[in-house]
Order: C-alpha cells, then structure tokens, then sequence
C-alpha cells in the first residue's frame, strides 16, 4: 500500500483509524475502526454525503462504538503498535481497484467508502446498508453531487476566493 497514491483526507482517515485502534487497545485496524474516523472526519465529503442518503453520520458512529467495543482488547505494560487486519488490506484493495476501475489517480475517501460499503459479510458494510448506504446509493450520490456542482458553480467560491486559486 503506497500512501503516496492516497488523498490527503484519505492518509488522514488512515492515521486516526490508527489512533482509534491504539485508544481502544485493538491490536488489528479493522475497517470498523477506518469507518468511525471517515464518519467523525471533519470538512470532509462522507458526513454531507450520508447526510444526503438520509444516515445520521452520528447514530452510524454510535453504532460503529458500540461494535468497536466488542473487539478483543490487548492490556500490560507493554505498548503495542496496532496493524492493519487482513479485512481492512482487502478493503483497501477494494477502494484502491475502485479508484482504478474510475480512472482516479489517487485513492480517495469516497473510494474507502465504497470499499467498506462493498463488504458483505462484515460489520461495517452491514451497518452502512442497515441505514440505506450501499454501494449503488453512494455511487448515485455522487454521480448527483458532481452533476450539482457544475451546475451550480460560479467563479467564486464560498470563502471570497476565486476557484482558480485551489
């Protein structure tokens, strides 16, 4: 996994999966704990997103906590430096495909978001679609955004600046 090939949000995602996993004591980064940080990223696209397929970004959050809770614990004096598990290596596989298959350059949080969404038999995926999130609904979204935006778009952005200037 080359984090070079990951946007910004998507490292930042990455990182606080991490910091998630190290708090809770979980020795494995599972894709749970991935989802939890894209639901509490701030000034990022998967909270407006949810919000818009009709989740409550902060319910799905409580619900991730409460299966977060459940992974075994690793307690001592000795510090362990948690690692990915081979279900979230497949789901970056999956988002790295995905971004791929969109002829994308880098792997974005929305590609991490299909990937876990894609996840059948897991706990993540199967919290996404009990709140109507699957990966068709996020691919409609999206498609629906893209086409707003340029319909909406005007030489100047929110903050005063001019487009050119991103």
């Amino acid at each position: 996994m080359r984090l070079d090939k990951f946007t910004i949000k998507a490292q930042e995602a990455l990182e606080n999966a991490q910091l998630i996993a190290d708090e809770k004591g979980n020795q494995q980064i599972e894709p749970e704990h991935l989802l939890l940080a894209l639901l509490c990223q701030e000034d990022g696209i998967v909270q407006p997103l949810l919000q818009k397929l009709g989740a409550a970004p902060e319910a799905l959050a409580r619900q991730v906590e409460n299966e977060l809770s459940k992974l075994p614990v690793v307690t001592g004096a000795v510090t362990i430096q948690a690692y990915l598990s081979p279900r979230l290596k497949s789901v970056l596989g999956v988002a790295w495909n995905e971004a791929q298959r969109l002829k994308d350059e880098y792997v974005s949080v929305e590609h991490l978001l299909i990937a876990i969404a894609s996840e059948i038999d897991s706990v993540a995926g199967g919290i996404l679609r009990s709140y109507g999130v699957g990966k068709d609904e996020i691919y409609k979204a999206l498609q629906d955004d893209i086409v707003l935006f340029w319909y909406n778009r005007t030489d100047v952005s929110r903050d005063g600046k001019s487009w050119t200037s991103y």
